[in-house]
């Protein structure tokens, strides 16, 4: 069986207009936005997720996601419904846990309630339980949780949300870690339109037509600064093998992924090429 795969974004998003359709045209799934605070990141994947269903015509889009300990609850929930306007059964919203780094919470103190750990799993109950009883009309799309940890799994599985796994966030442990993964299914309780535990492997590398292309693009795409371990790395076959094989040892049914490499031109090729050899 096909792996579905997913584009998630943490480039500069001025490739977006460009990405968007390309990916849609290579047979992924969906495209899904990220939040980051930097020069040459996307710090609003709302806008960006709609930016990307904009330039695209069946792709799904989404978010992966908001920080949501950032976000005002409301706001979300009204951002959601207009962008499923635009693009009715192709949105999914997905939020996660995680902080910026300390400058950029020293921006946003003056005027946002900064959510601690249990203010955060109130705002995604609270989420989870108006998106739902919201009748809007509109088609509902996924809800996802996006995280690395135990306590993140289980939240999932309790309100019935799909769960995003950050293997990159966590290492690339190429023993496993499944400790969230099996969290997530001991804790599922179905929710409206899921049944059954649905997860999926986040993972991050780089791909080209040899071993030390690829190790080169991995390398580039960080500028000088020491690479951390990808989640895969080398030929699209390799990269392909170990995708698969990350997948079956999570139990996920999808996976989310980017190539890092030096330029543009590259990243696109490797994207490409997975997609090909997944296929």
């Amino acid at each position: 069986m096909t792996i579905p795969l997913t584009l998630l974004d943490t480039c500069w998003p001025g490739h977006v207009p460009e990405l968007a359709p390309a990916i849609e045209e290579m047979g992924y799934h969906r495209y899904w936005a990220s939040e980051h605070h930097s020069s040459w990141q996307s710090a609003s994947p709302m806008i960006t997720a709609a930016l990307a269903g904009a330039v695209t015509d069946s792709i799904r889009v989404g978010t992966a996601g908001i920080m949501l300990r950032l976000a005002s609850v409301a706001r979300v929930i009204e951002e959601r419904a207009l962008v499923e306007l635009y693009y009715p059964g192709r949105f999914d919203l997905g939020v996660v846990g995680a902080l910026p780094g300390a400058a950029c919470l020293e921006r946003y103190e003056p005027d946002t309630i900064i959510a601690d750990g249990n203010t955060y799993v109130a705002r995604v109950r609270r989420l989870v339980r108006e998106v739902r009883a919201r009748a809007d009309g509109l088609a509902t799309g996924e809800l996802w949780l996006c995280g690395k940890s135990v306590a993140a799994a289980e939240l999932a599985g309790e309100l019935g949300m799909r769960f995003a796994f950050h293997h990159f966030l966590v290492g690339s442990p190429a023993d496993g870690a499944l400790a969230p993964a099996e969290a997530y299914r001991r804790a599922f309780v179905p929710g409206p339109g899921l049944d059954t535990p649905w997860m999926a492997i986040a993972a991050y590398g780089a791909c080209a037509g040899s071993e030390p292309a690829a190790v080169a693009e991995w390398a580039a795409h960080f500028q000088g600064a020491p690479p951390p371990r990808p989640s895969f790395l080398g030929t699209p076959d390799r990269c392909a093998a170990t995708i698969a094989g990350l997948a079956r040892r999570y139990g996920a049914r999808e996976v989310a992924l980017d190539c890092f490499a030096g330029s543009f031109a590259a990243r696109l090729d490797g994207l490409g090429a997975i997609a090909r050899a997944i296929a």
